[in-house]
């Protein structure tokens, strides 16, 4: 589904940024655009799979997902890092329930994409990062700046206009917003390297849908293999198109300041949001004009809010 890391995209740990001077901000910031469009496009990749099962597509992404990390790990000679993981039980526990939320959040934006639901997925990434940091606050005792509660409080009541509006809660975004907190709340608590720990993610997850795409093959019910070459390479194209991305966020966070990132982070929904409008004729209705309004002006305040906050931290320590 991004971030969202919808995306299950990886959280970044400011203490491991490092700022390595002008060329290597430059290409940072090239290679986290790239990404950020990537991901901004990305419902297009998955509507061409529409007719496919959500699952299916799901199983297809993990075998050649893992198949490219562990190439890629194997080629740098830092497979044992994994080894490494398995070996710390604290660790693996907090990855195996990474595993478990990554399998479930990407399989629901795949399936929310191909059902009509890139709105109401976009909504969810619009929302996770002041849920971000309410989370914080309930879970890690974190204390939310006073125009972070500002912003907070106007995402609030955006939803809660669209819930009044419409009758219902939108919980297609919200389930992505809050599986892309869980993920990112677990995997605080596993300091293991990005590339490693996704390779993990993939492997422990494995037997769940691997065993389930031999299932399709043997019975006759697969989709790969029986259509044509096309819709195989799409299929095949499903975990190099989450993969690379993940790779390229993962250069960039240690060229590009946080405040940046941020700002990029609001690329994919938008975009999202324009493919489902412009491309797959999604309805914009009142009500969803009304939550995304306030969620949009709360957006602003906590952008504006981190800018000013990070601008006056370099002036008292320069």
């Amino acid at each position: 589904m991004k971030r969202l890391q919808p995306t299950s995209r990886p959280t970044p740990s400011i203490t491991a940024l490092q700022f390595t001077g002008e060329g290597e901000l430059q290409k940072g910031v090239a290679v986290l655009l790239g990404v950020n469009l990537i991901w901004a496009l990305l419902p297009i990749y998955w509507m061409q799979l529409s007719h496919v099962s959500a699952l299916e597509v799901l199983c297809h992404r993990s075998f050649w997902g893992f198949l490219l990390v562990a190439v890629l790990l194997w080629g740098r000679g830092r497979l044992a890092e994994v080894r490494d993981i398995v070996r710390n039980r604290r660790n693996f526990k907090f990855m195996a329930g990474c595993s478990m939320v990554h399998m479930f959040s990407w399989g629901f934006y795949i399936w929310a994409v191909c059902s009509g639901h890139i709105l109401d997925a976009a909504l969810g990434h619009y929302i996770l990062p002041m849920l971000s940091v309410l989370c914080g606050f309930l879970l890690f005792r974190e204390r939310p700046r006073r125009m972070q509660w500002v912003a907070i409080a106007t995402a609030i009541v955006g939803v809660s206009g669209m819930v009044i509006w419409y009758g219902s809660l939108p919980w297609v975004g919200l389930l992505v917003a809050f599986s892309s907190v869980l993920f990112a709340t677990l995997r605080k608590q596993a300091p293991v390297n990005a590339m490693p720990g996704l390779c993990l993610e993939l492997l422990i997850s494995a037997p769940i849908l691997w065993s389930y795409l031999i299932y399709l093959l043997v019975s006759g019910k697969s989709v790969f293999m029986t259509v044509s070459l096309e819709q195989d390479v799409w299929l095949i194209g499903a975990g190099i198109v989450t993969i690379i991305p993940q790779m390229g966020y993962a250069y960039g966070l240690c060229r590009v300041p946080l405040t940046t990132i941020g700002l990029l982070q609001y690329l994919p929904p938008t975009g999202n949001v324009l493919v489902g409008i412009l491309l797959f004729g999604e309805a914009f209705t009142q009500d969803k004009m009304f939550g995304f309004f306030f969620i949009w002006v709360g957006l602003l305040i906590f952008s504006l809010e981190a800018y000013c906050f990070h601008k006056s931290s370099r002036n008292r320590h320069p």
